[in-house]
């Protein structure tokens, strides 16, 4: 064994606890996917088909969590019953402990990582959160709302989940506890919807949940430090009620608020009410325009909580009823505006594909359109087009992300041992053989399971080596030859990165779609232009482009219409680096000036040329989201001393990474020649 190579396996043992864990996704905001929903099945209210055979239901399939990561997701909230029983004694109930079991499996399987949502539990029924339909579908008897009056239920809630972090505590694909799904003793025993009121009368007793929270937090930790907790405030957590949140002392908690705002659009019985639009938002009386400015100023309430308390935060419950007017505009908007805010997110929900349940229950099944009288699954409906642009954008923004957490990892590939060395954010130091002296590292996400894969091509035959990420399956593929450059990028928007080949000699771009195996040949470009394809519109597809370092003009194609968008801006002497540097979902017009460490970017929304320092003079160029923000970072390698250097775009900060041995190339997205 050479030196080098001991000196850098000697790294990976000085790095094995990696640079973040489950607490980097939610400190990033790096977490975005759905809520899937169920509760206990009654045999007298629903019959034996409607939720299925029970104990829980409806019943979730393996296949219905691969089509949730499949859109572009990366966790799932698990909104789901508790582990201990409603009444007392409070005794395990093991049918929903098997039930839960069960489905965090399933989440695993499709590379989704999982947070724990109880909506139900001791002195708590499901039908306290649906009490608006007591006396209609459900008897009010059902309702129970004993945990604001009962101490001893109280007591059991703290315990079920000093029961449950313990059991859960090894799991690495739980990345949260969230205590309570919507807290509501407001609404269930003090009919009382000011919160200044309602503090003012009530905080401190058991109708607190700021009394509650540090009680199960501190059982937590007692039993489980690790596991994020998830604490939501009253008003069904609310974003109005949030400032009244009470942060709780305890370590590693992020706190999480709902967003339907305003109501009267979000849950419309009819579709009078259009977004955006001039109504009345907030049942007072009064008219006012809600569009995105509004939105807007509701979710920088999330924002300001955590400057103000220096915490995460996230939007764990997010949606709308799918046919109302502006669904899809409301919905763009409202991702949009949280992924620039940089809160994790969760959207209400994923419904199981159960047909006794799917078409009966489906005003917020995104899967079935914008047509209300449609039921059943539209799979190219305006709706699901948002959330795959958004999801991707987010997936795709760590080009070199191996471990899936939204981060990018530092990694090199020595070709003289055909070596990968990876500093994984998440994961820590990994060696991986893959290669050879004579091929070229492709690193993509090849099989859309969210995580880059180990990849490399061979210019002398033609043929890629992929090592797949979800199986660890060896996939070869022919698709090219000697004078062409490889280019991977997801080209048809199905979540997967496409086996694609350059020709500088004519320009020809060579294509095979992982959607459906087709073959595409498109011409642009010549031999003096570099090409630097990305998602440069932002809707979820890589556009063919090209750099001319001549006359610093871009050539895009755009995906969604083949349109040129053509751009001066660079030339001789700077090298492209584009990036998402914004964090908007669109890669950005960047030129790195190698000559004086200047990086100078042309924000995808428009506004000002962003000119930085960063980086080394005269080393080679690598951008990537190091910092896990969904912003990229300027980074630069210096090969000979296997440094990084890159600006935190996170803390303003100038940071370095030691990682790296003598010989090796630094690992860098397709998008960089």
């Amino acid at each position: 064994m050479t030196r080098r190579l001991l000196f850098a396996i000697g790294l990976l043992a000085a790095a094995s606890n990696g640079w973040s864990d489950a607490w980097s996704l939610w400190t990033n905001g790096a977490l975005r996917g759905a809520n899937i929903y169920q509760r206990r099945v009654y045999p007298s209210l629903d019959g034996g088909e409607f939720l299925g055979p029970g104990p829980v239901g409806p019943p979730y399939t393996q296949a219905d969590f691969n089509a949730l990561a499949a859109l572009g997701a990366n966790y799932v909230n698990l909104s789901h019953p508790g582990l201990f029983a409603e009444a007392p004694p409070y005794a395990l109930d093991t049918g929903a402990q098997s039930n839960l079991d069960a489905l965090i499996a399933l989440a695993d399987n499709a590379g989704l990582k999982v947070v724990i949502s109880f909506r139900t539990g001791p002195g708590r029924s499901e039908f306290s959160i649906l009490r608006d339909g007591a006396g209609d579908w459900f008897p009010a008897a059902l309702v129970n709302d004993a945990i604001w009056t009962n101490a001893a239920a109280q007591n059991a809630w703290t315990n079920m989940w000093k029961y449950t972090a313990a059991r859960y505590a090894s799991h690495s694909n739980v990345v949260g506890f969230d205590l309570m799904v919507e807290p509501n003793a407001d609404d269930a025993i003090a009919k009382t919807y000011d919160p200044v009121t309602f503090y003012q009368n009530h905080a401190g007793t058991l109708l607190d949940w700021n009394q509650l929270h540090p009680k199960i937090s501190t059982a937590i930790r007692s039993v489980n430090t690790n596991t994020p907790i998830i604490i939501g405030g009253e008003d069904y957590s609310s974003l109005a009620w949030m400032p009244w949140l009470r942060t709780n002392g305890s370590a590693r908690v992020v706190y999480a608020a709902h967003q339907y705002a305003p109501d009267a659009y979000t849950h419309q019985s009819g579709s009078a009410i259009a977004y955006p639009g001039v109504f009345d938002a907030d049942d007072n009386g009064h008219n006012v325009t809600v569009d995105r400015a509004w939105l807007a100023a509701r979710f920088q309430i999330a924002a300001n909580f955590r400057a103000q308390h220096h915490v995460p935060v996230a939007i764990n419950e997010f949606g709308l009823e799918r046919w109302a007017p502006g669904a899809a505009q409301f919905l763009d908007d409202s991702m949009g505006l949280m992924r620039s805010l940089g809160l994790s997110q969760a959207i209400w929900m994923w419904h199981a594909s159960w047909p006794a349940y799917n078409p009966a229950d489906d005003d917020f099944n995104f899967m079935h359109g914008t047509n209300r009288a449609a039921h059943t699954d539209q799979p190219d409906n305006p709706l699901l087009r948002i959330i795959r642009k958004h999801w991707r954008a987010e997936k795709s923004r760590a080009a070199v992300d191996f471990d899936g957490d939204g981060a990018s990892d530092f990694g090199v590939f020595h070709p003289a041992s055909g070596n990968w060395f990876l500093l994984r954010s998440a994961l820590g130091g990994f060696v991986q053989n893959w290669g050879w002296n004579a091929v070229t590292p492709v690193p993509a996400d090849f099989d859309g399971d969210g995580k880059t894969d180990i990849a490399v091509f061979h210019p002398a035959a033609g043929n890629w080596y992929i090592l797949k990420s979800s199986t660890g399956e060896f996939i070869f593929q022919n698709w090219g030859w000697a004078d062409v450059r490889p280019v991977p990028a997801d080209y048809d928007g199905d979540g997967k990165a496409d086996l694609a080949v350059y020709h500088p000699a004519t320009g020809d771009w060579y294509i095979r779609q992982s959607s459906n195996g087709a073959l595409a040949k498109l011409n642009w470009g010549w031999s003096a232009a570099k090409p630097v394809p990305a998602d440069y519109t932002g809707d979820g597809k890589a556009d063919l482009a090209v750099y001319f370092a001549g006359t610093g003009m871009w050539y895009v194609r755009r995906s969604e219409d083949g349109q040129l968008r053509q751009t001066q801006f660079g030339g001789p002497g700077f090298a492209p680096v584009p990036a998402d540097y914004d964090g908007d979902g669109r890669t950005d017009l960047a030129v790195w000036e190698a000559a004086k460490a200047i990086w100078y970017i042309a924000p995808s929304g428009g506004g000002p040329v962003r000119v930085v320092a960063a980086g080394a003079k005269g080393k080679m160029a690598a951008p990537g989201d190091y910092d896990g923000d969904g912003r990229a970072d300027p980074c630069t390698f210096d090969p000979g001393k296997n440094n990084w250097a890159f600006l935190s775009s996170a803390s303003g900060t100038s940071r370095a990474q030691t990682w790296g041995l003598p010989g090796a190339l630094p690992i860098r997205s397709a998008a960089i020649p």
